[in-house]
């Protein structure tokens, strides 16, 4: 920055490490947006990893200060090590394993910029640098998403379309939120990056504003709101700084005005249906952690645990077996439910710590440290503002950005003695034997994982070509220690199942569904997929109890009312064959309901009088011989049915 705290470095490699890696974050998912099913987790979780384990390999051959280990680093260093405490509740293991290399990735990350800034080995004015490098080269790539939008006319409907580097629009509006303090900083330095942090900030909030992301427009305001509000209570007037912070929130707000005035954006902005979904998603998380208040379900594991406590009242396609949820929608949540309240206590203890260091520095003489605590506090409120609808925790680059604050925070805390006395000390050698170790553990998890999610890809495309060769080929290529489950909660044996099964080996393809049961207990789709194989072999009492088993998880699911249905029909059992295909909801258009309906009603109009069934009976004896008609009245019957309830 223009007045720099820290002493002339020793050597500009870390410097050079840090704007590299951040100038490759963006870059990495062009890499990956083929090959693997998440190109923005793990290829970015691997890149990290690689350059702390470069970093931490060059770090031995530099003589640093023992790192003291005060109470927000024991906090974080807690958090990680609990893990283990819940590692024998998890279903899958994989899963467990991969949420444990992001938290070893943060804390490794966390230890070693620490150690590099308080050893004058790197600039935090650098990291502003590589952070700015990152914000332009994200920005630009939304940009032209936005403008290719706006340009067909399409942005109202079609604003999922706006992702540049990234995932989803909303992953790209919470990257550059988190961007808009470090941009803020980057407004201090010399000429061009002054100029290129205010260009690249005000591109910044404008595309904040048109990503309409609610939640990170939350953590907006919430961070803007923390940072004034704490800026006047302290001791220092900050004048010039809140000047331009309420510049910034007025180009912001001006254009969030202009986004609710077009079109229908208003409706969609203030529509409430995911408002509605994340309470569900809320409930049966709290449900988790009432179950498993101290160790949790384990890490990584609310996705297997979820669907126990129902799907109703999810989406339509979710009730359905088409897609799945795979977080709650809210980062603390998501800790209390998966790894139980001591977890949730470090983490947000390791959050306040920062948060009550950065406040203490607004107090400071020096403008530079304020301007610092002045951005640190947006980031920090604002990364938990975010995270009470979604999940930052999870984002490799969300949860590297907070780290580069935290361990500026860190630093300056230690210098002005903020925290006191450290719990215990770790020598220069063993923090950089630390480091180098937990890249080596991140790299080795990630690896599997990357290699699993690249074959699962494959057998998630024979499944939807129908290739039955190609998902057992893939499906077993994928499984490994680090990699069960698929992005859409299917575990891999899913897939192989039907691989067997298409091959007409049943019992191999029946234990392929059993394992896959034993890491995903509460999948519908994998619960189908074994009472179709035991309806194969006729074993039908054993077919309908797992039928049975998915429907109460959730009574939407079509399917296995259908297929209970065919079992029902096969045995000439028509009531209950009725029952099932009632079950089935109106507005289902899969051939297989309008197939079975007319069966079903067509064998009813021949059986004796059926009082619970009278106006069915009646219907089916009617149109007798036309069955388009029998099939047109029994939908009308059936929206008629709903509508009365």
């Amino acid at each position: 920055m223009a007045k720099a705290t820290q002493t002339k470095i020793e050597t500009p490699f870390f410097n050079y490490l840090y704007i590299i890696t951040w100038a490759l974050m963006p870059i990495v998912f062009l890499l990956y947006q083929d090959k693997v099913q998440d190109a923005g987790l793990f290829p970015r979780v691997m890149l990290l990893a690689i350059s702390l384990g470069i970093g931490g390999a060059f770090l031995f051959t530099k003589k640093t200060k023992p790192l003291p280990f005060r109470i927000t680093l024991a906090a974080i260093s807690f958090f990680v090590l609990w893990h283990f405490a819940g590692y024998s509740n998890a279903y899958s293991k994989s899963e467990f394993w991969i949420t444990f290399a992001r938290n070893t990735l943060m804390l490794g990350y966390l230890l070693f910029t620490f150690q590099l800034l308080r050893n004058n080995l790197l600039k935090f004015e650098s990291i502003i640098k590589a952070v700015v490098i990152f914000s332009a080269i994200a920005a630009i790539s939304v940009l032209g998403d936005l403008l290719s939008t706006l340009a067909d006319g399409e942005y109202v409907t079609n604003i999922y379309k706006v992702t540049g580097m990234f995932v989803h629009k909303n992953f790209a509006a919470s990257a550059l939120l988190l961007c808009i303090p470090f941009l803020y900083l980057g407004t201090r330095l010399n000429k061009p990056w002054r100029n290129i942090a205010i260009a690249t900030l005000c591109l910044v909030l404008i595309e904040i504003a048109l990503l309409r992301t609610r939640g990170v427009w939350v953590g907006f305001f919430a961070g803007i709101s923390a940072t004034v509000l704490l800026q006047l209570l302290s001791k220092q007037k900050a004048a010039g700084q809140l000047k331009w912070v309420g510049i910034g929130t007025g180009i912001f707000i001006a254009i969030l005005s202009l986004v609710f005035l077009v079109g229908n954006n208003q409706e969609k902005i203030l529509n409430k249906a995911n408002i509605d979904l994340r309470i569900k998603y809320w409930n049966s998380s709290i449900e988790m952690a009432k179950e498993n208040p101290v160790l949790g379900v384990g890490a990584g594991n609310w996705k297997t645990n979820f669907p126990k406590y129902g799907l109703a009242g999810t989406n339509k396609s979710v009730m359905e077996g088409e897609t799945n949820i795979s977080r709650p929608h809210n980062d603390m949540l998501w800790i209390l439910a998966e790894m139980g309240v001591p977890a949730w206590i470090a983490i947000a203890a390791f959050q306040l710590f920062l948060l009550f260091i950065c406040v203490k520095l607004l107090n400071h003489v020096d403008g530079e440290k304020r301007n610092y605590a002045m951005a640190a506090i947006f980031a920090l409120v604002a990364f938990a503002g975010y995270g009470l609808g979604e999940f930052p925790l999870e984002r490799p680059i969300a949860v590297g950005l907070l780290v580069l604050f935290a361990a500026e925070a860190l630093r300056l805390g230690e210098e002005e003695n903020i925290l006191k006395r450290p719990l215990f000390t770790m020598s220069g050698k063993a923090v950089a034997g630390s480091v180098l170790a937990l890249s080596v553990i991140v790299l080795i998890i990630g690896n599997g994982r990357m290699k699993g999610e690249k074959n699962a890809k494959l057998a998630v495309n024979a499944y939807a070509t129908k290739n039955p060769p190609g998902m057992l080929k893939y499906g077993e290529a994928a499984k490994n220690t680090f990699f069960e489950i698929d992005i859409y909660n299917s575990p891999m044996q899913y897939f192989t199942g039907m691989g067997y099964a298409a091959q007409q080996n049943l019992k191999k393809s029946e234990q392929e569904y059993r394992d896959g049961l034993l890491i995903t207990p509460y999948s519908i789709n994998t619960l189908l997929a074994l009472g179709d194989v035991l309806k194969y072999q006729k074993r039908f009492d054993e077919a309908i109890e797992v039928y049975n088993k998915s429907l109460a998880i959730s009574p939407r699911f079509y399917r296995a009312n259908l297929n209970k249905a065919e079992i029902y029909l096969y045995q000439k059992n028509t009531i209950e064959a009725i029952k099932s295909v009632n079950a089935v909801s109106y507005d289902i258009t899969y051939p297989k309901h309008k197939q079975i309906a007319i069966e079903v009603l067509n064998r009813l109009a021949k059986m004796p009088d059926q009082t619970r069934f009278k106006k069915l009976q009646a219907m089916a004896r009617q149109h007798t011989g036309n069955n388009e008609q029998i099939w047109i009245n029994y939908i009308a019957w059936k929206t008629n049915a709903r509508a009365v309830k």
